[in-house]
């Protein structure tokens, strides 16, 4: 089974219809040939949207001999299966259709509006509501007038909320930089082990749940953890009283049940959903795909009508919807398409978690860089946002640990018994890639016994990561 993408489209609206899937006249009625970008697909689309045919009518494949499609090409085209009707296809299509002429107008408006609004314009513009006709297609006025009233809209939302376009982060510097989470966006968050990738994006989970602005739930899919550690996780970083241990491990019942009581209060007062894929006996399923994800988001949307955040706890963890690709780089790239489709879709931010290549710990300086993105180059290519999460303090805390079994010196024991029990940590969010807005590095503080993430301006103040003076710095 396959997962609509914006590359993928043309063939499986043709695919649809030789294989006449229930109500397929539903897209000879309602795509016009003109909506095709591929000339060959073009060709194909016109000749069945024009004779009459039944799927074993043998004219269909003399034709597509004709124009010169091999016996393999044939065969896919036959046995391109998927699970959506009609009106989805249809749908999906006219939203890819519309985009691209998006795209076309932005070039058009460069002379006519600032700078800053420009850039703004391919990230805002899946918005706007083209209606599919002649007539638009060739009126330029229509799409300057949309685009206005848009960037009115726009620019009240960027006044009203600090700034931000979309869904918060929690972190107001870091929404400095990218304005939130906005609509279609596709962003990777990425890091090492015990970086605290997760912690981060479950602080999105938190903001998404409570923001009032958009419309819509959010929902994770926690392909790692299980949905119980996920609220444990959620429940610790949301009162600063509580620890992981209170949260996740029960810790000191008697203290922290009646905190917990509080938090769960919250989350009861809104909608949204952790899927871990686990059934009633607690067994998870092993392999999930995009497909898999693409199956609970129809359900969820169809009981609340808008899909407010995606959250997918993480990528390599995911497989890909074809079970024939070879090698784990095109695999990955699969996903990643897939992935960053599910957001366009449903039109909401799309947060997925990567791992990072080990060869980064073979260098002085460990600070993530796009080449590190583990398994494939094209998760740099689809992703609008890369955002890698590096807290110096775990790679000094084994530094100074294997220094103390080759050298057993006071010093360093002291520097490592400051760096185990300070309270709070430095935290780099590194902004690697932003399609529409600024690179460069956010300073955060990482609250250690809730794995919490917060903005410095708030007042915490971190002791120096090196620790007092003359402390392990004369030994390095």
């Amino acid at each position: 089974m396959i997962i609509m993408t914006k590359e993928n489209i043309e063939t499986i609206v043709i695919s649809s219809i030789i294989n006449q899937i229930e109500d397929y006249e539903d897209l000879t009625n309602n795509i016009e040939e003109e909506y095709f970008s591929h000339k060959l697909l073009k060709k194909i689309y016109s000749f069945l949207k024009n004779n009459n045919f039944s799927k074993q009518d043998e004219s269909i494949e003399s034709f597509l001999f004709k124009i010169g499609l091999d016996s393999k090409k044939i065969e896919k085209l036959f046995s391109y299966t998927h699970n959506y009707k009609s009106e989805e296809i249809k749908n999906f299509f006219i939203e890819v259709y519309k985009q691209r002429l998006i795209d076309k107008g932005m070039k058009e408006l460069s002379i006519l509006s600032p700078e800053e609004k420009i850039i703004k314009l391919k990230e805002l513009s899946t918005e706007i509501d083209i209606e599919i006709s002649t007539k638009t297609l060739s009126d330029k006025n229509y799409c300057l007038t949309k685009y206005r009233n848009y960037i009115t809209a726009a620019q009240e939302s960027y006044e009203n909320y600090n700034g931000n376009i979309g869904i918060p982060t929690g972190i107001p510097s870091l929404d400095e930089k990218i304005l939130g989470l906005k609509n279609s966006e596709y962003v990777i968050v990425a890091g090492r082990p015990s970086m605290g990738k997760t912690s981060l994006v479950t602080w999105f989970f938190i903001e998404a749940i409570g923001d009032t602005k958009e419309e819509g739930v959010p929902v994770m899919f926690s392909l790692e953890m299980e949905t119980e550690q996920i609220m444990g996780r959620m429940i610790a970083q949301m009162k600063d009283n509580l620890s992981l241990a209170n949260t996740i491990f029960g810790k000191d019942r008697e203290d922290s049940e009646l905190t917990i009581e509080e938090a769960l209060g919250f989350f009861e007062l809104h909608d949204f959903y952790i899927e871990d894929f686990a059934n009633e006996d607690g067994n998870r399923k092993l392999s999930i795909t995009p497909e898999d994800m693409d199956m609970k988001l129809r359900e969820i949307k169809k009981r609340h009508n808008k899909i407010k955040l995606i959250v997918v706890d993480y990528l390599q963890l995911t497989s890909p919807s074809d079970r024939k690709l070879n090698g784990q780089n095109e695999k990955i790239s699969s996903i990643s398409a897939q992935l960053k489709a599910l957001g366009r879709k449903y039109k909401c931010p799309i947060v997925v978690l990567s791992q990072l290549n080990r060869e980064l710990e073979k260098r002085q300086d460990k600070r993530p860089q796009l080449s590190d993105l583990r398994d494939s180059g094209s998760i740099e290519q689809d992703a609008d946002i890369i955002m890698f999460v590096y807290r110096p303090e775990v790679y000094l805390e084994k530094e100074l640990t294997e220094k103390l079994k080759t050298k057993q010196d006071p010093n360093i024991q002291r520097q490592l018994d400051l760096l185990k029990t300070r309270e709070f940590s430095e935290a780099e969010l590194i902004i690697g890639k932003q399609r529409n807005g600024p690179t460069g590095i956010v300073h955060t503080y990482f609250k250690k016994k809730n794995a919490k993430f917060g903005d410095l301006e708030e007042g915490y103040e971190l002791d120096e990561i090196y620790g007092p003076a003359g402390i392990y710095e004369e030994d390095r």
